[in-house]
């Protein structure tokens, strides 16, 4: 029997891949998103459905809701984070009727903590940037609902990548300035957690046909050495092996600040410049204890 399933923002990179990849099994794929997706991703829907769900998401049955739409902009401010991140899931998960709701929140709750990580170590107030907030507190809503009338699962993916990435992969390419040269936030030696699209597309089909809830932490099984991986995608994309020009990252911050102060467009931002020199190494043993034959592809160059 085809399993109805509910994928909101299938215009964006991860929603789009898990519709490509949910088509490929039994399930039955309701999108929606504010706007119309590809030909390619419309192609693959039974309906869609044409909703901003910071305002009002559509009444709609199904056995489980896997809600990727979000907002995560450099440039977006506290209200519109929390417009488009905590209030549209309130309003998606209110609205929708479902068995289970699987939230696709982020590692950025982890915000300014350290050591490897565990999903019971955060309590909010570490939360500094608006998208971690918004995150947070749209984990803190879920949870407060009865699970016995909807199972939530809250995922905490840390820098998904993988085939058409248009997020992470185009940030990272943006610090190659010339075949020779590579630009390089502090000294980035240290190790990262990273999660590759089909580990989590994998591991949300397993919470589906397993029923199972709660918080999980889902990356990649191995940790990835930053330096070396910024290396690997600018020598495979321009063959040459680059000099790493390394960026001074108090300058940066402070630069940084100055130009969300004054609201001076930039390339950098306060999450960005987190992501480049900050090692977030996620502990997965509870996802592996669920799971144990997860598979995990990791990162490849033949996908850049």
């Amino acid at each position: 029997m085809s399993r109805r399933i509910i994928i909101t923002g299938i215009t964006g990179f991860v929603g789009s891949s898990l519709v490509k990849y949910f088509s490929k099994l039994d399930y039955t794929i309701l999108g929606i998103s504010r706007n119309k997706p590809s030909p390619e991703i419309m192609g693959l829907l039974t309906e869609w459905y044409q909703a901003d769900l910071s305002i009002q998401c559509p009444k709609l049955i199904c056995d489980t809701v896997i809600h990727c739409a979000g907002l995560a902009s450099d440039s977006a401010n506290t209200l519109d984070h929390f417009t488009h991140n905590t209030r549209s899931t309130q309003i998606t998960y209110d609205a929708l009727i479902c068995k289970q709701f699987i939230f696709i929140s982020s590692a950025s709750v982890y915000e300014n903590m350290k050591g490897e990580l565990k999903e019971d170590v955060v309590n909010g107030s570490n939360c500094v940037s608006a998208y971690a907030r918004s995150k947070y507190q749209a984990e803190q809503f879920l949870l407060s609902q009865n699970m016995e009338s909807k199972r939530v699962v809250i995922l905490r993916p840390r820098a998904i990548y993988g085939p058409n990435d248009s997020v992470l992969l185009p940030k990272l390419l943006k610090l190659s300035i010339a075949k020779r040269i590579q630009l390089v936030m502090g000294n980035a030696e240290f190790n990262t957690s990273l999660t590759h699209i089909v580990k989590l597309s994998k591991a949300i089909e397993q919470f589906i046909m397993n029923h199972k809830q709660g918080i999980y932490n889902v990356c990649d099984d191995q940790t990835y050495f930053l330096k070396n991986v910024l290396l690997d995608i600018h020598e495979f994309k321009t063959g040459k092996k680059p000099f790493q020009l390394r960026l001074n990252v108090t300058l940066l911050r402070a630069w940084v600040n100055l130009s969300e102060r004054f609201k001076i467009k930039s390339s950098l931002s306060t999450k960005s410049i987190q992501y480049l020199t900050e090692p977030c190494v996620l502990n997965i043993d509870k996802l592996k204890t669920e799971f144990p034959l997860l598979e995990s592809p990791g990162f490849s160059r033949n996908e850049l």
